[in-house]
């Protein structure tokens, strides 16, 4: 299991919503050739604007030969000019769904209205 977290600043509020949703959107979408991966939205409580997706993968198949079955779970959010994103990687429905979701809603506690939104 791994994960990752990162911070794009962009000019402003409404460009942090763009890149959010961007990212969001890029997620979602299916492989570029054969895919056995499944893209679903999330629904992130807690935290105004966020949006959510999970990506898997249940069976050990598809283009290439060694393949495996895996899950990878995205929260992203704007706040002010920035755009945060958490990324939960594991084994097919492994994922503890909730602690990112938590970790999410602390991360936005800690930095929400902070910097002030540049005028």
């Amino acid at each position: 299991r791994s994960g990752l977290a990162f911070v794009i600043q962009t000019a402003s509020s409404a460009g942090a919503v763009r890149v959010a949703s961007y990212i969001d959107r890029g997620s979602l979408l299916p492989c570029a050739h054969s895919c056995t991966v499944s893209a679903f939205e999330l629904k992130v409580p807690g935290i105004p604007g966020a949006l959510g997706t999970k990506r898997i993968r249940t069976t050990a198949e598809g283009p290439n030969p060694n393949q495996q079955p895996f899950e990878i779970d995205f929260v992203f959010f704007p706040n002010g000019p920035f755009a945060y994103g958490l990324v939960s990687t594991g084994p097919a429905n492994g994922v503890d769904r909730g602690q990112l979701f938590a970790t999410a809603k602390r991360w936005y506690q800690r930095v929400k209205d902070s910097p002030p939104v540049p005028q």
